[in-house]
C-alpha cells in the first residue's frame, strides 16, 4: 500500500512520501546510535543551511532482514520535527525507535517476531532521500507476541506477490547496535472475555437493574426521543440510553468530528431553561434528523426565549493535519476540542478517523490521515491525549477497521489477509490504544472476510481487549446494525457494547436474544457496566 508499495516494486513517483515543500534548506548528520531497553535512540543534528527561517520533519525508516518475513523495502519507523530554526541555526532532535514497531506478523505461527539478521536504519528528509545511520542486529529470532489466528479470511486469497529481489540498501559502514533481547519481554496472549472492572458506583447501579433495564443501556437514545430530564445539544451525533431517567440514569452526548465539534450554531434557550432549535442547518436537513428538529423548534425573533449562538471551531480535517507531521500541534488541537467539549456539554467526541489511504477515491480520505500505520498511528494518539487531557472528555477512535469504500459500505466485504490487517490495517488503531487510551471505539459499516465488524468476535474481543489491553466501550457506527446490515442481538457477544443512534428494532432484538438464552445474563451485565462506566467517567453518572 502506498509508498511501501511504491518503494518496494521500485515505482517512481513524483512526490515520495513525506516530501515537503520548504523555503529553506537543511543538512541533517545522524549522531550514535543506542539501545535504552525496547528503544533505540539516535540524535540527529539538523542544520538550517538556507536563507530563511523553517523546520523540518526528520524521518527514519528501517528494511528488515531478507529472511522468511521481509516483503517491503521499508517503512516508517519514526519521526521528529524541529522547533523553527533561523538560517544557519543548529539543533538536535532524538529519534526513538521502538523495536516492536519493527517487527513482523508470522501468520503461520500466528505470532509477531522480531527476526534474526541486520534493520538497517536510514535517515533523511523523504522515503527517497535517505542515509544509512545504523544496523540494528539481532543475533537470534526473538518472539515478542504469541496469538490464535484471528479475522483470517474465509479461502485463500490471491495476494500480490512481491519481487523476487527486494531493493537493496547499503550500509555505508553505520554503526552497529547489537540488540540486546532480554529487555524484549515474550508474551503469550490469553483469549477470551476479559472481565470488567466494576467501580462501586456501577455495580450498585447494575444490581438494581433487571435484564429488560440493562437491555436499554446497550441501545443509543434514539435522535428522535427526547423524555423530560434528556441532556441534549441540538445537532450532536447522538446519545446513550434516555429510558432509565426515572432510575436515576441520564445520558451522555456524542458529537461528531473530526473537524471539530458538530453541533446546531444557534438554540432558544426557552423560560424553563431547556434549549431548543432555531433553524437547521443544511448538513442536517435530512430524514429523521430533520423531522425531529423540526418538532422541537423555537421561533429566532426572541418571543421563545433567549436565542444564542455556539459556535465550534472548524478545525482542518485530518487529511491535512497529517501534513504537518506535527505531534504538538495534534496535541494543541485536541486539546482545544476538548475546552469545547466541557463547554458545549458533549462528553463523547467522534473521532477520530484512523484508516488508510489506500487509493485517492476512498470517500472518507479527508478525515483519515495517511496511507502509513506509524504516520496515523502516533498523530492520532497526540490527538486523543489532547481531548481525554480534560477530565470527563472522551474521544471515539473509529472506524474499527478496513472502512475503505463509501460505496455499498453496509454490505461490502474487506476481504484481507490476516498479516496485511495486522501489520497495516490495524496497526495504527494498537498505536493509539497503546499509547493514548481512548475510551471508546467505534466498529466500522462493512465486513471483514465476510464478517460483519459490529458482530466480529475477533476484531473487537480478541484483539483489542485481550492483545492489546484496551478496556473502554466499543459502539458500532450509526445505523450499521438494521435489517439489512449487522445484527444487534449479536454486539455484545461480539464485544460491541451500545448500538448506535438505537431504535425500537435494536431492543426489541436484543430482549429476544436475552429470552432465548443467545444473549446470557453475564454478557449482558458486561455492555452495561460498560456503558455506565463511561457514563460514571464523563460526571454524569452519581
Amino acid at each position: 500500500m502506498g509508498y511501501r508499495y511504491f518503494d518496494t516494486f521500485a515505482k517512481e513517483v513524483r512526490y515520495p512520501f513525506g516530501f515537503g515543500l520548504s523555503y529553506t534548506e537543511f543538512a541533517l548528520r545522524s549522531g550514535t546510535p543506542v539501545q535504552k531497553g525496547a528503544w533505540v535512540e539516535l540524535p540527529v543534528t539538523v542544520t538550517n543551511t538556507g536563507k530563511v527561517s523553517g523546520r523540518e520533519v526528520v524521518q527514519a525508516y528501517v528494511s528488515a532482514p531478507r529472511g522468511s518475513f521481509a516483503k517491503e523495502a521499508q517503512r516508517l519507523a519514526t519521526f521528529a520535527k524541529t522547533p523553527e530554526l533561523a538560517p544557519g541555526a543548529v539543533c538536535e532532535v532524538t529519534l526513538r525507535v521502538r523495536l516492536e514497531d519493527c517487527a513482523s506478523y508470522d501468520t503461520a505461527a500466528s505470532r509477531w517476531v522480531l527476526e534474526e539478521g541486520d534493520y538497517l536504519l536510514r535517515v533523511g528528509r523523504h522515503s527517497r532521500d535517505l542515509t544509512a545511520a545504523a544496523v540494528l542486529r539481532m543475533s537470534r529470532t526473538q518472539v515478542l507476541m504469541q496469538c490464535q489466528p484471528c479475522c483470517t479470511p474465509p479461502a485463500e486469497l490471491e495476494e500480490l506477490a512481491p519481487p523476487e529481489t527486494l531493493p537493496a540498501f547499503a550500509a555505508d559502514g553505520a554503526p552497529v547496535v547489537e540488540i540486546e533481547t532480554g529487555c524484549l519481554s515474550a508474551r503469550t496472549v490469553v483469549y477470551g472475555d476479559p472481565e470488567v472492572e466494576e467501580s462501586p458506583l456501577v455495580r450498585r447501579t447494575l444490581d438494581r437493574l433487571t435484564p429488560a433495564q440493562q437491555a436499554e443501556l446497550l441501545r443509543g437514545g434514539e435522535l428522535q426521543r427526547v423524555p423530560a430530564g434528556t441532556h441534549e445539544i441540538h445537532g450532536a451525533g447522538g446519545k446513550t440510553s434516555t429510558a432509565l431517567l426515572q432510575e436515576g440514569i441520564p445520558n451522555l452526548v456524542m458529537a461528531d468530528g473530526p473537524a471539530g465539534v458538530n453541533i446546531v450554531n444557534r438554540v432558544c434557550i426557552t423560560p424553563d431553561g431547556t434549549p431548543k432549535a432555531v433553524d437547521i442547518p443544511e448538513r442536517y436537513n435530512w430524514g429523521a434528523l430533520a423531522a425531529s428538529l423540526k418538532a422541537r423548534m423555537c421561533k429566532d425573533d426572541g418571543s421563545d426565549g433567549v436565542v444564542v449562538h455556539r459556535y465550534a471551531t472548524a478545525w482542518p480535517v485530518e487529511l491535512l493535519l497529517a501534513q504537518t507531521w506535527d505531534v504538538d500541534l495534534l496535541r494543541a488541537v485536541g486539546d482545544a476540542v476538548g475546552t469545547e467539549m466541557e463547554k458545549f456539554g458533549v462528553s463523547v467526541w467522534l473521532a477520530p478517523g484512523m484508516n488508510l489511504h489506500r487509493n485517492p477515491l476512498g470517500g472518507r480520505c479527508f478525515e483519515y490521515y495517511s496511507e502509513d500505520p506509524f504516520l496515523t498511528g502516533t498523530l492520532a494518539a497526540a490527538l486523543v491525549g489532547g481531548v481525554q487531557s480534560h477530565p470527563g472528555c472522551a474521544a471515539c477512535v473509529k472506524h474499527f477497521c478496513c472502512n475503505d469504500s463509501e460505496d455499498n459500505r453496509n454490505g461490502i466485504s474487506a476481504n484481507v489477509s490476516e498479516r496485511a490487517l495486522r501489520e497495516l490495517y490495524l496497526k495504527g488503531f494498537e498505536i493509539v490504544v497503546r499509547d493514548a487510551a481512548p475510551r471508546t471505539l467505534m466498529s466500522s459499516y462493512n465486513r471483514i472476510n465476510r464478517v460483519y465488524t459490529a458482530n466480529n468476535h475477533d476484531l473487537l474481543t480478541h484483539i483489542p481487549r485481550c492483545e492489546w489491553g484496551f478496556a473502554g466501550l466499543v459502539m458500532t457506527d450509526w445505523n450499521s446494525c438494521n435489517e439489512r446490515a449487522g445484527n444487534p442481538e449479536d454486539c455484545a457477544p461480539a464485544g460491541n457494547d451500545l448500538v448506535m443512534p438505537g431504535s425500537a428494532y435494536d431492543l426489541a432484538q436484543i430482549l429476544q436474544a436475552i429470552e432465548t438464552g443467545s444473549l446470557p445474563a453475564k454478557t449482558l451485565r458486561r455492555s452495561a457496566a460498560r456503558v455506565l462506566a463511561l457514563l460514571e467517567y464523563s460526571g454524569r453518572l452519581k
